[in-house]
C-alpha cells in the first residue's frame, strides 16, 4: 500500500477553535475516519469531525496547523 501524500494528511486533532494542541500527530484521511468511527476521545473538539464539517464545511488551509509541529516548552522554575 503506498504511503499517503502530504495533501492526504491532516493534524489529529485540528482544534475547531484554532487553539494549539498539546499532543498532535499526522494521520491520513482514512485513519481520521477510522478514529471517528471508533469514537476517539479527541474527535469531539476536532475541525474534521464529520458532524462539524456537515454544518460548517471543511477547515481551510489557514485553519490547519503549520507543517512544523516543533514547540518549545516554557522554562521550568524551581523556586
Amino acid at each position: 500500500m503506498p504511503s499517503p501524500s502530504s495533501e492526504d494528511l491532516r493534524d489529529c486533532p485540528t482544534r475547531a477553535d484554532g487553539s494549539p494542541t498539546l499532543l498532535a500527530h499526522r494521520v491520513s484521511k482514512r485513519k481520521c475516519q477510522s478514529l471517528q468511527r471508533g469514537m476517539f476521545h479527541k474527535c469531539f473538539s476536532c475541525a474534521w469531525l464529520n458532524a462539524r464539517r456537515a454544518s460548517h464545511g471543511s477547515p481551510g488551509p489557514a485553519d490547519q496547523a503549520p507543517e512544523s509541529t516543533e514547540r518549545k516548552a516554557p522554562p521550568t522554575r524551581l523556586h
